[in-house]
């Protein structure tokens, strides 16, 4: 018998040096598609165009019925390629319409 130990068995492990890019071409554990650094990131409380994700947080709504009124074009919407985003303005715009009083009820500071 030898007493070399093989090498374990199993993935490989890759150099701290080296980059891992994810399936969309971001950096691996980023949490950014475009491998942008998250140092330059805009906060998401100061971001003009929303993603679905986004929304639906703001929303307290899931995601599957953000893209339910996006495709009934429920929600303006502006299309940059493949990507959908809606902007913020428009969005706190399309709340403020849908949002009814109910009458002898208080409404929201200054909609009664």
């Amino acid at each position: 018998m030898s007493s070399q130990s093989s090498p374990p068995a199993g993935p490989s492990r890759r150099p701290a040096s080296e980059t891992a890019l994810g399936r969309r071409g971001g950096l691996i554990g980023t949490g950014t598609a475009s491998g942008s650094s998250p140092a330059l990131a805009i906060p998401g409380d100061l971001a003009l165009l929303l993603d679905s994700r986004q929304i639906a947080q703001l929303l307290a709504i899931s995601r599957t019925k953000v893209f339910q009124l996006i495709a009934r074009g429920e929600v303006p919407v502006v299309r940059i390629g493949r990507c959908v985003r809606v902007p913020r303005s428009s969005l706190q715009d399309w709340v403020r319409d849908k949002t009814s009083c109910v009458p002898g009820v208080a409404g929201p500071a200054g909609r009664e």
